[in-house]
Order: structure tokens, then sequence, then C-alpha cells
């Protein structure tokens, strides 16, 4: 009798199968989940830095999008309006009123 076989000589590894047979769900009652508002600002903010030519600015705008600031554009712009100095970046979003359409046009 090996490790995998129980006294009556059945497979263990048969026997999972067989539950796992039985607990499996049909295909028609599967539901694919939507992602959220926050996870598609997130895909959508991830698509737009692969597709980033100027590679020197991706670390701090990861950093700046684990922190919560969403908008790419602006991440960006801010960014290079500041020598990609991240701590400048983030006080100005922290501060928003220092930001204004009139900087991105």
């Amino acid at each position: 009798m090996s490790q995998y076989e129980d006294r009556e000589g059945s497979s263990l590894v048969d026997d999972v199968r067989e539950e796992v047979k039985q607990e499996e769900v049909p295909a028609a009652d599967l539901k694919i989940s939507q992602p959220s508002a926050e996870e598609l600002e997130k895909i959508v903010y991830l698509q737009k830095l692969d597709s980033l030519n100027e590679k020197k600015y991706a670390d701090n705008l990861i950093f700046i999008l684990e922190n919560g600031f969403t908008n790419f554009e602006v991440n960006l712009n801010l960014l290079k309006r500041n020598n990609n100095d991240l701590s400048i970046v983030i006080n100005n979003l922290c501060n928003s009123s220092n930001i204004t359409e009139s900087m991105f046009i």
C-alpha cells in the first residue's frame, strides 16, 4: 500500500478528483466580474505608462500611482515641469490648489 492509497486500495488522488468533479460549476453559471472604476483607472494609467517614450519618469509615475494619484497626464506633466523631482510633485499633488488646467495646455 503506497502513501497515496487508503486501506481499501482506493487512491487518495482519485478521491480528490471525484470531489472536485462534484464541486465543478457549469460554465453557464460562471460570472466574470467587472473591474471597479478605481481598477480601470489603474489599468489605463499602466497602459499609458507602458507606451511612454520617456522612461526616466517611469519609476516616479509608479510611485505616484501607488500613492493614489491616478491622473497620468497631470502626474507626468508635473514631473516634467519639476525636473522629475518627486518630492515637489507629491507636494503639489497634496496641495492641489497649485494645479491648474492651464499648466497642461
